[in-house]
């Protein structure tokens, strides 16, 4: 959105709009982010060992993940994240956690 200020990922953007206006890219428009950026956990099911030298994500039973991307979910993996390590990782491996929202 702005050539000022640059974002590593959308995550980090939509948070920071969270807090800040949008002011500073659209005049007139002294608004934030209404809606918060849906964070997506999921639990491991399995364990999953990755691949030697791969750009995959170790799962341990019970493990909490950040689901941080599905976009090759038509090919059975997500991209997610355990503490600051991110990789792919089998999404049949692990359940999505419903929000409380959800639930109703």
């Amino acid at each position: 959105l702005s050539s000022r200020r640059h974002f590593k990922t959308i995550v980090e953007l939509v948070s920071y709009y969270e807090r800040n206006d949008l002011g500073e890219n659209f005049a007139g428009l002294n608004q934030s982010l209404q809606w918060p950026y849906k964070e997506v956990i999921a639990t491991a099911l399995y364990d999953y060992e990755p691949k030697a030298g791969s750009n995959q994500l170790q799962l341990r039973t019970d493990c909490q993940v950040l689901v941080i991307g599905k976009d090759g979910d038509s090919k059975g993996w997500w991209r997610g994240k355990i503490g600051d390590t991110v990789g792919y990782f089998p999404k049949e491996y692990v359940q999505e956690q419903k929000l409380a929202s959800e639930e109703l």
